[in-house]
């Protein structure tokens, strides 16, 4: 296996959902809560030492677009709308990472999505998915605008 498929295929955490989301904030599933605590409790028990760049990442997440709801899956917090479509964690260098894609389940036909990336420079693993990574909380600050422009870009075409 790809270390870049290693995202989606391997060490996926089963949270109960089965590919269920929640219509909005702290709303319930198979008796499982999804809100902001879920991701919150996940950062204060990381040891990683970029977890406050993290924490900063999933707020501007959160920020963009008032539909958005969280959960952990694939062992990180996943951020959707009718699907997942950004999830973050850790690479195995330590760098902060934050995967682009287009839902839970891969699809028959990938989508083509087409980003003006504004100088993030996003690392495209196929047309339907991007990673950007991130060195610090300083660097997630610096590129803040151009991650907010991405991010509404990914969401308006891979949201229904």
């Amino acid at each position: 296996m790809e270390q870049d498929q290693f995202w989606l295929q391997a060490s996926v955490v089963d949270t109960g959902w089965a590919g269920q989301l929640p219509s909005e904030h702290g709303s319930t599933r198979n008796g499982r809560r999804v809100s902001r605590q879920d991701t919150d409790a996940y950062l204060s028990s990381s040891d990683q030492p970029l977890v406050g760049a993290l924490a900063e990442l999933c707020d501007l997440i959160r920020a963009v677009d008032p539909r958005i709801v969280e959960s952990i899956k694939w062992n990180a917090p996943s951020f959707a709308i009718s699907d997942h479509f950004a999830t973050t964690g850790f690479a195995p260098s330590g760098a902060l990472r934050l995967v682009l894609h287009t839902g839970a389940v891969k699809r028959a036909v990938p989508l083509v999505v087409e980003i003006e990336d504004a100088g993030l420079s996003l690392d495209w693993k196929g047309t339907d998915r991007a990673v950007v990574t991130f060195g610090s909380a300083d660097e997630v600050g610096a590129r803040d605008d151009a991650l907010r422009s991405v991010l509404r870009q990914w969401i308006a075409q891979t949201q229904a």
